[in-house]
């Protein structure tokens, strides 16, 4: 088995590999308006609890590889010790594989990289039948199971009551010890959990602050309801998919004003999973809210959408409304599209 350089003796180099055939005529289409295609999920009996799955989505001129990371909660996160390698190619009928990508990260949810489709019919990937191929290696470090009949130590793991009962703790907000104060609404939390979980707040109730010394916080720039599910995310760690439905953006800018990592990228991936002719100025406009982009490469995902679907975009009612009211950062988005300004260059108008 071949294995990275992570230097872990009590873990070993697990493989989990899986090939995709797929229909060509999925390369056919140049509108962008092709339907996703999935494959089966993939597993390891090595790594309980882990499913992958490859996802292909049709961008007109580009066609996008998506690998989705998908796990069980409620099961044995903790077998898997960061990193782990994923190499996803395309492999033509003599087992070649071409425009291969590989990816070192810690455990994740969402990885992809787009092909130009006229780059992969050119390159001679086709199988004998006409079909495509798509080759997914995941390499991950897996701690060591105990040899057998050797009686070994027995840890607790009660994260999943912990997080229960966190839950139960937002709800009520028993000894709460201080207030936050959002657009005529109030907020108890307790600053202990706070500061543990953001440096922002951290720093906030550490030093000789008005708020460490008033116990009440004020927030300007934050709608209640976002507030609250931040609230709610700082204490259980969760957040409902309606939530992120209707939230993603707003979480994403307190995120990435809290300094919340976890909830950040948990947000980008969402943003760009889901990224529409609707959203897509939305979210090339953060800039304009925030006075910097929260998320680069959101940004630059934004932007290769806009390039691809402009006539689109520009006419949703979204388009029409920032044309109303800030024509300026029209031409600028514009320029940033479409003119390859560098990106040391990028600015909106204020």
């Amino acid at each position: 088995m071949e294995a990275f350089n992570w230097s872990d003796s009590g873990s070993v180099s697990v493989k989990v590999e899986f090939d995709w055939d797929f229909s060509a005529k999925f390369l056919e289409t140049v509108d962008g308006k092709g339907s996703d295609l999935s494959s089966a999920f993939f597993d390891s009996r090595e790594i309980p609890n882990h499913q992958w799955k490859l996802q292909l989505s049709d961008l007109g001129a580009k066609l996008r590889i998506s690998l989705l990371h998908y796990v069980n909660t409620k099961g044995i996160l903790a077998n898997i010790v960061n990193p782990f390698q994923v190499k996803i190619a395309i492999v033509n009928k003599n087992r070649v594989k071409l425009h291969q990508h590989v990816v070192y990260s810690h455990i994740h949810t969402f990885v992809y990289f787009d092909l130009s489709k006229e780059e992969i019919l050119k390159s001679n990937c086709r199988q004998v039948d006409g079909s495509l191929t798509i080759s997914c290696v995941n390499e991950c470090m897996v701690k060591k199971q105990p040899a057998s009949g050797i009686p070994q130590p027995v840890g607790i793991n009660c994260t999943h009551q912990l997080t229960t009962q966190l839950e139960e703790l937002f709800d009520d907000m028993s000894f709460s010890d201080v207030i936050f104060k959002v657009g005529g609404s109030e907020f108890p939390a307790h600053k202990i959990i706070l500061a543990a979980r953001s440096e922002v707040f951290k720093a906030m109730f550490q030093h000789a602050t008005k708020e460490k010394s008033t116990n009440h916080v004020e927030i300007d720039d934050t709608e209640p309801e976002i507030f609250k599910e931040l609230l709610r995310f700082i204490y259980s760690g969760r957040l409902t998919s309606a939530t992120m439905e209707k939230m993603a953006v707003g979480l994403l800018v307190v995120a990435d004003k809290y300094l919340l990592t976890e909830l950040k990228s948990a947000c980008v991936r969402h943003l760009i999973r889901f990224m529409s002719i609707e959203n897509c100025l939305e979210l090339l406009l953060l800039s304009e809210c925030n006075y910097h982009h929260p998320a680069y490469g959101l940004r630059e995902e934004a932007i290769n959408f806009f390039r691809l679907h402009p006539a689109e975009v520009i006419l949703t009612d979204g388009w029409k409304k920032a044309k109303q009211e800030n024509l300026a950062l029209l031409f600028d988005v514009q320029e940033v599209a479409f003119c390859s300004k560098p990106d040391d260059e990028f600015r909106f108008a204020k």
